[in-house]
């Protein structure tokens, strides 16, 4: 009772697993981006813009003017007084096809006095995966894609790290960006995942980044870079799981009790047949009581092996008594079905190959080589009697 309490805590609440699981890929999605910058003056006046530029595998570039289809300026709010938003809009990067990118520059300008900018002075980056998207819910973007309104907040991973790619980029500054992207499967609380079946999971693409700043020259546009790439092309999928459930635990206390059964008949031998269970003799006793009763009340020679009374007709109670044993074997401890079967094929003549008239006729010789070989035997003794 102590391990069945014990599993039955385990499996409310206990500490989940993860498994990690590394995934080549030949494609990596771009992210979203977003870049801020916030100052006590109004930098409008100063003509503060975003461009980038898409670099592909052959070293070549491809300058999308002002990059309208993916960068978008944001009205202004709380934290950010100027922004623009990359929006990837489903773009990938690859290291195979050489029609996709494989990194990104942006480059910030302004037309801004030398003693304007201070140390303090500096951009706002924020990068985030377009499936889950916060920044857009922000601005109130619509993205099919975007599946952060949706994501259940109490079903997130202990190892979420939704606030790792949030950076700073000052002026005169080139920063390198590289990414990696995995995949949390959170567990979720519904029956199947308790009962140990296939479960449910809540899944959210995060995006693990670490940067590299150089200093550029000063003076010269762009004001700053940023320059944005995967760090390899390999997804990890880090899966939670119960590190008990309900199929695990009957099957260790299934194993347990073929342990101690193998055990006991090893030490004390198999004990007898019984095919009265648990529910046979408390729950169904009555139902059970009363097909005996109506199986065996007309017999004479009573239920089988509990009747043993000397009767007047010894010979017609042995018989009765032979038959009540048929039966009752028949209906609690062996199944007749095939033997049931056999007979019902002999009634048909159609009896199976291994009982054809050939392999009967074989199997009548071979029974006949012994008899054939102890009578020369007895022959070749008696005339040796007969000799001597």
């Amino acid at each position: 009772m102590v391990y069945l309490g014990f599993l039955a805590k385990e499996i409310s609440n206990g500490t989940p697993i993860v498994k990690n699981i590394n995934h080549p890929v030949n494609e990596i999605r771009i992210p979203n981006a977003r870049f801020c910058f916030q100052n006590d003056f109004d930098p409008n006046q100063y003509n503060f813009t975003v461009d980038c530029i898409f670099l592909y595998g052959n070293n070549k570039s491809n300058i999308f003017h002002g990059c309208q289809p993916w960068l978008q300026s944001l009205p202004p709010v709380d934290d950010c007084t100027v922004g623009y938003m990359f929006r990837s809009n489903g773009m990938m990067f690859s290291n195979t096809n050489e029609t996709e990118p494989t990194n990104i520059q942006f480059m910030f300008n302004a037309n801004l006095p030398l003693n304007v900018f201070i140390k303090d002075d500096c951009f706002d980056v924020n990068i985030v995966d377009p499936t889950f998207d916060p920044i857009s819910s922000i601005y109130n973007f619509t993205d099919e894609e975007n599946k952060y309104s949706d994501f259940d907040k109490n079903d997130t991973l202990s190892f979420d790290t939704s606030n790792a790619n949030d950076y700073s980029l000052c002026p005169y500054e080139w920063m390198y960006l590289s990414y990696t992207v995995s995949i949390n499967s959170a567990m979720t609380n519904d029956w199947k995942d308790v009962f140990g079946f296939k479960p449910m999971s809540n899944d959210r693409v995060v995006l693990n980044s670490v940067t590299e700043y150089h200093s550029k020259q000063y003076g010269v546009a762009p004001l700053a870079i940023m320059q944005m790439q995967p760090a390899s092309y390999i997804e990890a999928q880090y899966i939670e799981e119960r590190a008990h459930t309900v199929l695990q635990a009957l099957g260790l206390i299934g194993g347990l009790y073929g342990s101690v059964a193998g055990i006991y008949i090893i030490l004390f031998g198999q004990r007898n047949l019984d095919p009265f269970g648990f529910v046979q003799r408390y729950f169904f006793r009555h139902s059970v009581k009363e097909r005996l009763v109506m199986a065996f009340r007309s017999s004479k020679s009573g239920l089988p092996l509990v009747n043993n009374d000397k009767l007047d007709n010894e010979p017609e109670a042995i018989s009765e008594r032979v038959r009540n044993l048929e039966a009752l074997l028949t209906e609690y401890f062996i199944d007749a079905g095939y033997l049931e079967q056999l007979k019902e094929e002999s009634q048909d003549g159609t009896w199976p190959k291994m009982f054809s008239i050939s392999r009967l006729k074989d199997r009548q010789r071979e029974q006949a080589l012994p008899e054939s070989r102890a009578s020369s035997t007895e022959s070749l003794e008696m005339e040796v009697r007969h000799a001597t």
